[in-house]
């Protein structure tokens, strides 16, 4: 019987394999390549899978891409995540950090700035990354509170969402004109993102007395 079982299993392990290939290989092929040049035929053929069984994983390249957005948003999440070395004068240059990390993760990885980023993307995979960006946003309110005695904020989830969609918005901009993300429109997204908080956060507020002034873990 164990042997049966392992046989009945074969064919499920080999599917998980063929379509982490498959996935695997879109986000190389975007290293390289324009998210609107690829197929879902282009890409069984790089990852050297069968078409057909391509198209059974798969609807079309569209459906690849929104698997490889969650697994691209998920690595955002966590490298946003990592603690920030402090002090920090104000909770406005937390949020500058964390903008500033997010520019370099994106410039490391032309993939995710595709996908997350080109408004080239289509209306549904833009769609997903906006349903993403909610994670953003709790993201940002816990980085601050961990510096800073965050008060409570009307609506804190929706506050926070729209502040990192406003930062997006400058990364985009900045896409549609130079291809990548400058310096000069991640001090734009950091300033609009500020701005907007900062209608519903006080300038200053009380330092956390537990947060050190910097820790060998975390991440600038």
């Amino acid at each position: 019987m164990p042997l049966l079982r392992k046989r009945r299993s074969a064919p499920r392990s080999s599917a998980a394999v063929q379509r982490s290939r498959l996935i695997n290989t879109a986000r190389e092929l975007l290293h390289t390549r324009r998210l609107t040049e690829l197929t879902l035929s282009d890409v069984a053929a790089e990852a050297e899978v069968p078409k057909s069984s391509a198209y059974h994983y798969f609807t079309d390249i569209e459906d690849l891409y929104g698997h490889l957005l969650l697994i691209l948003h998920r690595e955002v999440q966590v490298a946003l995540a990592a603690p920030l070395v402090g002090p920090f004068a104000s909770w406005s240059e937390v949020v500058a950090r964390l903008i500033e990390r997010g520019v370099r993760h994106f410039a490391a990885d032309p993939a995710a700035q595709q996908l997350l980023v080109d408004p080239a993307a289509s209306p549904d995979l833009r769609l997903g990354v906006l349903k993403c960006d909610v994670a953003l946003g709790g993201i940002f309110a816990q980085q601050i509170d961990s510096h800073f005695e965050l008060p409570a904020v009307a609506d804190q989830s929706g506050v926070f969402f729209r502040a990192v969609e406003i930062a997006a918005l400058m990364f985009c901009l900045s896409f549609v004109d130079h291809g990548r993300i400058t310096k000069g429109m991640m001090q734009e997204a950091t300033r609009a993102a500020n701005a907007y908080l900062g209608l519903y956060i006080p300038a200053k507020l009380p330092r956390r007395r537990a947060v050190a002034s910097g820790s060998g873990a975390a991440n600038p």
